[in-house]
């Protein structure tokens, strides 16, 4: 189950992660994964491309996202951070452990090894002769980076985990990103 946060503001964002796991706490056996995805030199595919290809390029993303994931809704949150050069989304999953590992990785990999193609052949469906730059994009590795949270216990205060959770995650992004990005971190 792939659960979203909404945009607004950054207090929206922790505000709703604050209600999810409110809601998640009455469960038996509570578990959440709180990830945040961030497309790798997003700024040099507009660059390279176009921002409507760019645009594409964070739909299909979310595409793929939801194929993996077993749900189409993942969202942007409503604050950038000054560290990232491209655009980011939030997931939140209703399991942790092994298989949240699993998923991330099988999610990144499928990005860099099918988005820019799965987008060039949608270009080519709808365009008879597409323009020679377009035919890079066929080969495109598109990277992703992850940082991400697993919570077992959500005994805590809800409101201070919500802001530790996206902290953590956001420390856990930059992390995955300093390695040289394509990668996702779920611990320091």
């Amino acid at each position: 189950m792939v659960c979203t946060v909404m945009g607004g503001t950054r207090n929206n964002d922790l505000g709703n992660l604050t209600s999810y796991l409110r809601q998640e706490s009455y469960k038996e056996k509570p578990a959440l994964t709180y990830a945040i995805l961030d497309v790798d030199s997003m700024t040099g595919i507009n660059k390279k491309y176009g921002e409507e290809i760019g645009n594409l390029v964070l739909g299909e993303i979310k595409r793929i996202a939801g194929k993996i994931l077993g749900n189409s809704k993942i969202t942007k949150p409503a604050q950038q951070n000054s560290f990232t050069e491209g655009d980011q989304f939030i997931i939140m999953l209703g399991y942790t452990g092994q298989k949240t590992t699993q998923d991330l990785t099988k999610l990144i990999t499928e990005i860099r090894e099918n988005a820019g193609k799965n987008i060039y052949t949608k270009l080519c469906q709808a365009i008879d002769e597409p323009p020679e730059t377009w035919k890079k994009l066929e080969k495109e590795k598109i990277r992703v980076s992850i940082g991400y949270v697993q919570i077992d216990d959500l005994e805590l205060k809800l409101e201070e985990t919500a802001g530790r959770t996206h902290k953590t995650a956001l420390n856990r992004l930059r992390t995955a990103k300093s390695k040289g990005g394509g990668i996702a971190v779920g611990m320091n």
